[in-house]
């Protein structure tokens, strides 16, 4: 083939059929030493290289692998010495050699086994995780739409997804992300091997979101090739998503029907929710809930001071410390960022930060982030975040 950088010699290996199958892929580094010395060719671009006669002569003598040692760069194996050299992705010296596994039967895509003896495919679209008790989804983004994912994309289509009978799916943390790391071997679309059960579908991403981050505008994310963690802008289209559920729990806990209770929290079934530690009641729904956007100052407490809930009229705007003490009662998740500290009970798919009923100045009112706990002071005429409102005791 004529000489590709490593993108075009990955595309051409897993775009091959031949000999009946379709699961041929770029070589591990020891795959290619173990060819290298097999015997003597001729190449194209230089000199004898080492390697079996048997091969068709006037190749080239270096090969890119799969692997590396960072995301932006592969290891090339050269067949006239046998060393190994690392490159970037976009480099256009020499070539590749593909290879599959000698097993299976013409026809073969490399889709994994039904089970690992830890990863079980449900046969459903799920895969279930037997030492977590987790489940999660069988494909990634990348494996459904092949290209890349923002973060906002990515929660929406968890939060979105329909699968097993269940809709409670959500981004995963970053614990439960490196939980399936070097859980087994897997094959990307977008790179080498990466370290995840087989039991997933193949030829997804190698970089997941979670729904944690160090801030409001940032996320971070999890790599499947060498496990490490990268923090980056929710904007950032690179890599994807692959949602996860507890399998334990019911399939729509989050926002279920009246008497869903916590031991603390308890669904009314009227719309509205009882915080027994405190005597406040809540309403279930926040603004993002009911308008799918932001509200500023004043459109909150008009909306708060406007409601007939549960037969109640008294509603209003919490204070900071009201708020901030349904902070960390559980973990939610919210529509315009990650998971959010606040009980379960709660409608989930709402904001994550809300308005005060004052305690600034006449055009300022504090807000209260449910993600990290943080006091803000914006402008009343600000539209970020929404409102949850209270009553009582």
């Amino acid at each position: 083939m004529p000489a590709k950088d490593w993108h075009g010699s990955d595309s051409w290996a897993r775009g091959l059929r031949i000999g009946g199958y379709s699961d041929w892929r770029l070589p591990t580094i020891s795959e290619l030493k173990g060819i290298f010395d097999s015997g003597t060719n001729t190449q194209e671009t230089g000199g004898p290289v080492k390697y079996s006669p048997v091969f068709s002569s006037r190749g080239t003598d270096l090969y890119w692998s799969s692997e590396g040692p960072s995301f932006d760069k592969r290891t090339k194996v050269g067949m006239s010495y046998g060393g190994t050299y690392e490159s970037t992705k976009s480099d256009c010296l020499g070539g590749a050699r593909a290879v599959r596994s000698g097993g299976g039967s013409p026809g073969a895509s490399g889709d994994g086994p039904k089970s690992d003896g830890r990863f079980t495919d449900n046969g459903d679209g799920t895969v279930t995780d037997s030492r977590t008790g987790l489940m999660w989804s069988k494909n990634d983004t990348w494996n459904l739409t092949k290209k890349c994912a923002d973060w906002n994309y990515s929660n929406s289509w968890a939060q979105g997804l329909r699968l097993g009978g269940y809709s409670d799916w959500r981004l995963p943390t970053i614990s439960e992300l490196k939980g399936i790391f070097d859980s087994g071997t897997n094959t990307q679309e977008t790179g080498g091997p990466v370290k995840y059960s087989p039991v997933f579908s193949s030829r997804g991403t190698d970089l997941y979101w979670s729904s944690e981050g160090p801030s409001f505008d940032k996320r971070t994310k999890v790599g499947m090739s060498f496990g490490g963690t990268y923090e980056s802008t929710k904007s950032d289209c690179l890599g994807g998503a692959r949602a996860v559920r507890s399998s334990r729990g019911a399939g729509n806990f989050q926002g279920g029907g009246g008497g869903a209770s916590d031991g603390r929290f308890t669904d009314l079934g009227n719309g509205a929710v009882k915080d027994s530690r405190t005597g406040l009641m809540w309403t279930k729904k926040d603004t993002w809930n009911v308008f799918g956007k932001c509200a500023d100052w004043h459109a909150s407490n008009d909306w708060a001071e406007g409601l007939n809930i549960g037969g109640y009229t008294d509603w209003r705007l919490p204070t900071e410390n009201e708020l901030k003490g349904i902070f960390k009662s559980g973990v939610n998740t919210q529509a315009t960022g990650g998971n959010v500290n606040y009980t379960r009970i709660f409608e989930k798919g709402g904001t994550d930060l809300y308005w005060t009923d004052g305690g600034g100045t006449l055009s300022q009112a504090k807000q209260v982030g449910m993600s990290f706990g943080s006091t803000y002071d914006s402008s009343k005429t600000e539209c970020i975040g929404g409102a949850r409102a209270v009553r009582g005791p």
